[in-house]
Parts: C-alpha cells; structure tokens; sequence
C-alpha cells in the first residue's frame, strides 16, 4: 500500500461529550465551535431547538444535542455551539464539552452494536471507535441524525423570526 491509498484510509474527527458518553461527528461539515451565545427563544419551534442566534449578520438555529439525542435537559459551564452544515443549512449544535480532534483509520471503526441503534434511525450512527483508555467514541452522521424535513424545518422556523 502507496502512501497516497493509506491517506484516503484516514477519518479526522471532532470528539465532544454528552453526559459521560463520548461522540464524534466528521469534521468536515463544521463551520467553528463557539462558547454559547445569547440565544433567542422561538414560539413553536421543536422542543430540541432552543432558540435562533445572531453569527456576523447571518441568524443560526440552535439545537440541544442532548434533547434531540433523547437525553435529559443538563446545563455544564463547558458548553460549546458547534456550527455545522446540515443538508445545506448551518445550524449550530451544544453539546456539553468539545473533547478534541482525532485522526482514525476508517478500517478500525466498528459497526454500531444493535442496542445503539433502537429508537435512532440506523444511518445515524457510523460506528464505534474504541480509544485507548477503554473508552468508546460513537460516530454521528448529522446528516442522518437530522431528517431533511426536519432540517428545513428548523432552518424555516430560524428565517421566519
């Protein structure tokens, strides 16, 4: 195997926790990672959106990782907003914690155990990488996490406040 072919096997990643579990999304899609800005509620939004915000002139709707995820409602004093591009719309995610970027060989992630998948649709999740320590990172697909309906949804509900 070329150098070249071995690159293409490599997957960086964005690490960050909900709880105590550990997540990764592709790092691809992310725009940049804020402290949590003064957020502006809207009526009628899903009760995962917390609200719209103001990014250099451009409005961003804001989602709770932990509600949308099923988890229960839990403010840290580490929160970060990721920005992400979800199905061509930025929209920007807490989550509790950024951990750090991580560079993985696409070969060493697992397929999602079945537990992982129940009431989460299948594509949303990649696989599980296992760090060093014992510790699992389980990988999100945001664009499967986020439905096209419901990321239209939400980028609809953000431009009409």
């Amino acid at each position: 195997m070329n150098l070249e072919s071995h690159e293409y096997d490599l997957k960086r990643l964005a690490s960050f926790r909900l709880g105590k579990t550990l997540f990764a999304i592709d790092i691809h899609g992310i725009h940049e990672v804020l402290t949590l800005p003064k957020v502006r509620p809207v009526p009628g939004a899903p009760a995962y959106m917390k609200g719209i915000f103001n990014l250099r002139g451009q409005i961003i709707p804001l989602i709770d990782f932990r509600l949308l995820m099923g988890l229960p409602d839990l403010s840290t004093s580490f929160e970060r907003v990721i920005i992400h591009t979800v199905r061509g719309h930025h929209i920007g995610f807490i989550v509790d914690e950024m951990s750090r970027v991580l560079q993985v060989n696409k070969h060493s992630i697992l397929p999602p155990p079945p537990v992982l998948l129940q009431g989460l649709d299948p594509h949303s999740l990649r696989g599980v990488y296992v760090l060093e320590k014992d510790e699992n990172l389980i990988l999100l697909d945001l664009e499967h996490l986020l439905s096209k309906k419901a990321a239209a949804k939400i980028a609809q509900t953000a431009n009409q406040s």
